[in-house]
């Protein structure tokens, strides 16, 4: 199963229309200058952006949309969607760490393994949290928490 037909599956799952599914594939950062003073104006960037503050804080993960989800809070963010999240963090989540104290971590591992190794942002706050609340929830894991 290719990452397409993963994401349609998890989307049919979770409820998301195709045009959502098709924004996440578009995603892309912020770009510099353009961030709003506080994390928490999720409504001040246009949906498809990603804010790699997201990585440094332990409350909140925000969609492709931009709509914030209370990561504690189980009917906003189901099990389906938080461990989506972690799979899709793992999997692409380097890519995003730019302007975030992971930065230098994600620049020298990717110049030298070509490639960062799974798992590579699991001790940013965000990450941390999403991993508590899947261990909370008695969700399981892949083995790098």
């Amino acid at each position: 199963m290719d990452l397409r037909e993963e994401a349609d599956d998890l989307a049919e799952l979770v409820g998301l229309t195709r045009a959502e599914v098709d924004a996440h594939f578009r995603v892309r950062t912020v770009p510099k200058g353009s961030k709003p003073r506080d994390f928490e104006e999720f409504a001040a960037l246009p949906p498809g952006h990603f804010d790699p503050r997201v990585l440094q804080q332990a409350t909140w993960w925000v969609d492709v949309l931009r709509k914030p989800h209370r990561i504690t809070d189980r009917d906003d963010f189901p099990d389906a969607h938080l461990l989506a999240v972690i799979a899709m963090l793992r999997q692409d989540g380097w890519r995003w760490a730019e302007g975030t104290e992971a930065q230098w971590l994600v620049r020298g591992l990717a110049a030298s393994l070509g490639d960062p190794p799974e798992g590579l942002l699991d001790g940013t706050p965000l990450m941390k949290a999403l991993l508590t609340e899947a261990r909370d929830r008695g969700l399981r894991v892949s083995n790098h928490d």
